[in-house]
């Protein structure tokens, strides 16, 4: 998003005070185990399996706004 030519300085700065707010999570064996169970049975792509199997882990919600993905 932040390399939009096009970005004012004031969409620049929401845009990184929404992304700071980011938590990083450490794709570990668990998730990665949860990932090839859903490639097997789902036959999904490694990125989508990677989020849902994350979201599993953490007893999350997956928020998508590709519903033709999920």
């Amino acid at each position: 998003m932040l390399s939009c030519p096009k970005l004012t300085d004031e969409e620049s700065m929401t845009i990184k005070g929404f992304v700071f707010n980011f938590e990083i999570i450490t794709l570990d064996f668990s998730i990665a185990e949860i990932d090839g169970l859903l490639r097997s049975k789902y036959k999904i792509k490694l990125p989508d399996a990677i989020i849902t199997a994350t979201t599993i882990y953490y007893n999350s919600h997956l928020f998508n706004f590709q519903s033709h993905r999920f």
